[in-house]
């Protein structure tokens, strides 16, 4: 059986066994190394040697036998074969083959490889290779060739040539202690020059292969416990390996020692069974002070894992009922309960629904599903109000139909009829909600039920509202009583209700609401001044200003800076003749566009400018030299677009510019952003057209990009090209 080793990890314990047994044979023979052959150049090879001992006898594994020595002195760094071959037969035998640098026998002694070959049965002629030493010139190094042997002395050849490095191994170093699982990224790849790797990862010494890659970049295994990790890297190049990288440990952090690393940990700094983290806060219970997060302290909480901010405890036991098998403590677990909030332990329940009758909403009457809809304790099968909440179950006229709900609650009425909601009967409106039994207007909707004679029949419906014998539509006052029907002024309005009974006054007008009609008020705006003395006795003012001492306050004055007593208002304008600057012709609003004091609605020249309206085009802008440079009819001061001719004006977005020439251009054929265009834009007839002489436009977007579209054509006989949109970065700033 041949072996080929190497010391890699440089402490593993069967080089650490080889270095006792030399040791132990170097103390045996006393061994001293001086009898070795010099090798004074690469490639050396010497032939059909015998082993013979002419070195010292060292241990080879558990065997002590003939050796010979070589020693070799390199002058630059390189690296080795070292190839021996055996060429005469041998059976029982021990062959080694060790390389070491300094003498293996003193101090500074470093066997760097070896290879041991056990061949108790059939005669071995073989060959042992040891390739890719490295070699470094400051040192010396031995080359042991030893054989034990049980019948002929055996003989070998040996070369010792110059053969490639391994590639060298990285220089970092893995953390013994991390917080979290981590990727290999940062071993000193440049350093190593190799072109692949091989990562051996396990949970004990001398791991296993993980997995092989050409990536520097390698993920470790995410892991929950905290067990020590051993991995070496292994690199290779062009085929050749360096096995001799040590063996690295990692262990995650949990300075808690409980089985949950760091950086699960919801409590990485105390100890926890279970690491459980009820409301999901990333903080442990073991050291969350509110596990549930209902806003109390578990110290506080009669419930810790369970959301209950109210603490509900239906039996006082100072558990809460969200966390207690048997809320109401009546023996029967929450799962048996037929009425787990109230203690029942006969568990009765007549109806069969399921539901005790201690709990039951309807206990007589079966109904599973409990419903409730006014939330009054009753169910909306034996409710007599289902739809209002009647908690008394109050029924005054015991007709069947609780209080609340019942439309004549002081009368019986089991039908609850309401005339109203009678649909065969035609003119009837929608039902009053009042029952036909206690109302006044059964047949009319009237909700206020308003009687105002108090006969028992409603205004509504009642020819007489006020009882006093005479029908409403002959009643000078149908709502006051005034059987005399007397009538002073004979204004239709019955001295009773009259506001003011002895002066006609049809409209009834009460100008300051205080029940005096303004044709008897002596002071009907209220404003402090009797009519007398009023300058405005129809329109409230109380500083009673009259600025040109007319006699009429400025409130009512239609001309308050000129004296005009008689208001005259020629043109009916609600401007007096004397401040009304067109006083033959209505215009409210006095424009003079010249300022010349003669009102645009009167003037024949409202600008001024020489050329009257009827002529001007430009009637309200001074132009005298009536420039139209665009000829249509609107002079260039009041044009809106005075380059393109537009009759209409239009203006779509009301900005002044007409909707002709309100475009990005500046002018026909003008290129955009160059001086030397090759597209020009237009705009006539209000469409813009893009001429561009390589079929391309570009939009810029919101979004901060810019789209060209590009458009091929053929040509004759029709149009049959393409049409491209493609994103580009925009040029030319914003």
């Amino acid at each position: 059986m041949y072996s080929l080793n190497r010391p890699a990890p440089k402490w593993k314990f069967q080089w650490l066994l080889l270095a006792l047994c030399i040791l132990a044979g170097s103390l045996h023979a006393q061994n001293d190394c001086d009898d070795a052959v010099e090798i004074a150049s690469l490639p050396y090879t010497i032939s059909n040697q015998p082993v013979f001992g002419f070195g010292d006898d060292i241990d080879c594994g558990l065997y002590i036998g003939d050796d010979y020595f070589f020693t070799y002195l390199p002058t630059f760094d390189h690296c080795a074969d070292v190839s021996v071959s055996f060429t005469a037969p041998f059976v029982g035998s021990v062959l080694c083959v060790i390389v070491s640098r300094n003498c293996p026998y003193q101090a500074g002694g470093e066997v760097i490889a070896f290879a041991q070959y056990e061949n108790p049965g059939a005669p071995f002629s073989g060959s042992i290779d040891l390739p890719h030493l490295e070699l470094s010139a400051d040192s010396i190094y031995f080359i042991a060739v030893q054989l034990v042997a049980s019948n002929v002395l055996p003989r070998f050849s040996m070369t010792v040539s110059d053969d490639s490095c391994p590639p060298s191994c990285p220089t970092a170093l893995f953390p013994v202690n991390q917080s979290t699982p981590f990727t290999i990224d940062s071993l000193g790849w440049e350093n190593v020059n190799a072109d692949s790797f091989i990562v051996y990862f396990g949970t004990t010494p001398s791991p296993n292969l993980l997995g092989t890659t050409q990536n520097p970049y390698w993920y470790i295994p995410t892991w929950t416990d905290t067990l020590t990790r051993y991995w070496r890297i292994e690199p290779v190049l062009d085929g050749i390996h360096n096995p001799n990288c040590i063996e690295a440990t990692f262990q995650l952090l949990n300075p808690d020692l409980d089985a949950f690393p760091s950086y699960l940990d919801f409590c990485p700094a105390i100890f926890s069974n279970d690491n459980l983290d009820t409301d999901n806060d990333m903080l442990g219970n073991a050291c969350d002070p509110d596990d549930d997060n209902d806003n109390l302290p578990d110290s506080l909480d009669n419930c810790p894992l369970h959301i209950n901010p109210n603490q509900e405890d239906q039996d006082m036991d100072g558990t809460g009922d969200v966390c207690e098998m048997d809320y109401d403590d009546d023996g029967i677990l929450n799962l048996d309960d037929n009425c787990i909030a109230i203690a029942n332990p006969d568990q009765n329940d007549t109806d069969g629904d399921g539901w005790g009758d201690v709990c039951d909403t309807c206990p007589l009457i079966s109904n599973p599903d409990q419903l409730d809809q006014d939330l009054d304790g009753y169910g909306n099968l034996c409710d007599n109000c289902p739809e209002y909440a009647n908690v008394g179950q109050t029924d005054f006229d015991i007709d069947g139909t609780g209080d609340p709900c019942d439309n004549c609650p002081s009368l019986f009425n089991p039908l609850q009829e309401d005339s109203e909601d009678h649909p065969d009967i035609p003119g009837i409106p929608a039902p009053d909600g009042i029952g036909d039994a206690c109302d006044n207007c059964p047949l009319q909707r009237n909700h206020d039920q308003a009687d105002l004679d108090q006969d028992g029949i409603g205004d509504f419906c009642d020819t007489d509202r006020d009882g006093d014998g005479h029908v409403d539509w002959q009643d000078n006052c149908h709502q006051v009583y005034n059987p005399d029907q007397l009538n002073q002024d004979s204004d239709f309005f019955g001295d009773a209700c009259d506001n003011c009974p002895t002066i006609t006054n049809g409209n009834q007008l009460d100008s300051d609401e205080d029940g005096i009609g303004n044709a008897c008020d002596l002071d009907p705006e209220d404003d402090g001044y009797e009519n007398a003395e009023d300058n405005c006795p129809a329109i409230y003012n109380p500083n009673q200003a009259d600025t040109d001492n007319d006699g009429l306050g400025n409130v009512c004055d239609n001309c308050p800076s000129h004296a005009n007593a008689n208001q005259s208002d020629t043109d009916g304008d609600q401007i007096g003749d004397l401040c009304d600057n067109c006083p033959d012709m209505p215009n409210t609003y006095q424009i003079d566009t010249d300022h010349d004091g003669l009102g645009d609605a009167c003037d024949l020249d409202d600008d001024n400018d020489g050329v009257a309206d009827g002529n001007d085009n430009c009637m309200v802008l001074f132009n005298s030299s009536q420039t139209d440079t665009d000829e249509d009819t609107f002079g260039d001061p009041c044009d809106n677009c005075p380059l393109q001719p537009q009759l209409f004006q239009s203006d779509e977005d009301n900005d002044g510019v007409g909707d002709l020439c309100d475009t990005i251009f500046i002018a026909p054929k003008v290129g955009i952003n160059t001086d030397n265009p090759l597209a020009v834009l237009h705009v006539a007839g209000g469409h813009i057209y893009i001429d561009d002489e390589e079929g391309r436009i570009i939009f810029r977007h919101v979004n901060g990009y810019c789209y060209k579209i590009k458009i091929t054509d053929s040509g004759f006989p029709a149009f049959s090209g393409s049409m491209t949109l493609e994103r580009i970065n925009c040029l030319g700033g914003d």
